[in-house]
């Protein structure tokens, strides 16, 4: 088994909302190896997404931990949390999430601004991550003329820009057709074989959790 690059340990989430306490996640208890492909899956209201923004610190527990290579998330300050996840997680979302007055790639190069490298090797980067999600006709459009397929195509090659260890997809085919549902699984699946990703995708479909290697159950906000 390879080494453990991200873990949950008793991880609990709650939202006060009008003046109530809502529970999401009630004691996760998981780890993520390094390079397997897990499908996180649960019902609406699981606490699937809440899962991914913890594990990749877009926001805090109420209480656990959340390990990254043996560290605790939860005592960085934000500027720490910032830079975790720059250089560590790659971000997909459902929504794809693209800047509407940006070509695609520009979009791309958007993760790779604040580093301290030449724009010729940003964008000759995020050129190549184009032409390898199969867009190389398609890096001077902007969102609003691209299909949704193409659309999150870019915003896998954006995620994948400041080469992570991880990356965490929520829902990356929701919004999708099923012919343009399978030509991303299989996009996903080619990534994390060929760059041996740290990869999971949070999901309703099957099709996602049969190209996973594992898959992680969520149900009443515990891994079940």
């Amino acid at each position: 088994m390879s080494e453990v690059v991200l873990s949950a340990r008793d991880v609990r989430k709650s939202y006060h909302i009008g003046g109530k306490e809502l529970p999401v996640l009630q004691g996760v208890n998981m780890d993520l190896h390094q390079g397997e492909f897990v499908a996180l899956q649960g019902a609406s209201g699981s606490g699937k997404s809440t899962l991914l923004q913890l594990l990749g610190g877009l926001d805090r527990s109420s209480s656990g931990s959340i390990l990254f290579d043996g560290s605790p998330l939860q005592i960085q300050t934000p500027s720490q949390s910032a830079l975790f996840r720059g250089r560590h997680v790659g971000f997909i979302f459902q929504a794809y999430h693209l800047l509407p007055d940006l070509v695609a790639l520009e979009n791309v190069m958007l993760p790779a601004q604040v580093q301290r490298l030449s724009q010729t090797v940003i964008e000759n980067r995020a050129r190549d991550l184009l032409d390898k999600v199969g867009l190389s006709e398609r890096m001077n459009h902007r969102p609003s003329e691209l299909s949704g397929g193409e659309q999150q195509r870019v915003a896998i090659a954006r995620a994948l820009m400041n080469e992570p260890e991880i990356v965490l997809a929520d829902e990356p085919t929701g919004n999708l057709d099923s012919v343009t549902e399978l030509e991303i699984i299989k996009l996903l699946k080619h990534l994390h074989e060929e760059s041996r990703l740290t990869l999971m995708v949070a999901t309703h479909d099957e099709k996602v959790a049969e190209a996973a290697q594992r898959v992680v159950c969520l149900k009443d906000g515990q891994v079940c």
